[in-house]
């Protein structure tokens, strides 16, 4: 009935203070974009899945849709958490840009419209690697590079030597190191839930951290 309503970011706040702000950040794992009437949930979902985004979810609102994407791990720091919906944004430019808005308050909807139980999780690498891919189909392999030199001089991530967006895994345990290439893992190399993805390799660019 629309009545109840949802942020998909976390935030560090007490009984006193309700404050939602990037300072009190704390994590987000779900990826929640909206959509006016435009466009069908249908097609978005189809290139979702082109592109390996699969989407956990969909509902109806008054005047569009909206649809939600599960990432594998949360996400703790604010600044990689707007840059990856950046990326979202830039392989569904028909979302509402007000998506980015880590704090943003969405209303419960009208109905549920999609859902798949067996959905996976998106990741990190995956989401910038296949934004890449998107670029390609769109621009073509000659002129592609420019919308991720774009990118990179927009949001910070840096660029590999061969100009690729350059994403590299870190220990979430040691959030200081600058050269662990490694994630947290349990003994069959499952990713923890604590694993955080949250730097970005040192290149011309700050890296993002």
């Amino acid at each position: 009935n629309g009545s109840a309503m949802f942020c998909p970011a976390t935030f560090i706040t007490s009984f006193s203070s309700i404050e939602m702000s990037k300072n009190t950040f704390e994590q987000m794992q779900l990826f929640v974009l909206e959509f006016d009437n435009s466009i069908s949930c249908s097609e978005i979902i189809n290139r979702a899945n082109s592109y390996q985004y699969p989407v956990l979810f969909a509902y109806e609102i008054s005047d569009g849709f909206r649809i939600a994407i599960l990432n594998d791990v949360p996400i703790e720091y604010s600044d990689v958490a707007e840059v990856m919906i950046e990326a979202l944004l830039a392989v569904f430019p028909e979302a509402d840009k007000k998506s980015k808005d880590l704090t943003m308050i969405y209303s419960g909807g009208r109905k549920l419209i999609y859902f798949d139980p067996r959905a996976g999780a998106i990741d990190i690498e995956t989401l910038f690697r296949n934004l890449c891919l998107y670029w390609k189909d769109k621009y073509g392999s000659k002129h592609y590079r420019r919308k991720v030199v774009e990118f990179s001089n927009r949001t910070g991530v840096a660029l590999s030597d061969k100009n690729y967006l350059d994403i590299t895994l870190v220990d979430g345990s040691n959030r200081e190191s600058s050269n662990s290439n490694q994630c947290d893992s349990d003994d069959n190399g499952t990713l923890l839930p604590n694993s955080i993805i949250y730097k970005i390799r040192n290149g011309s660019k700050y890296p993002l951290s």
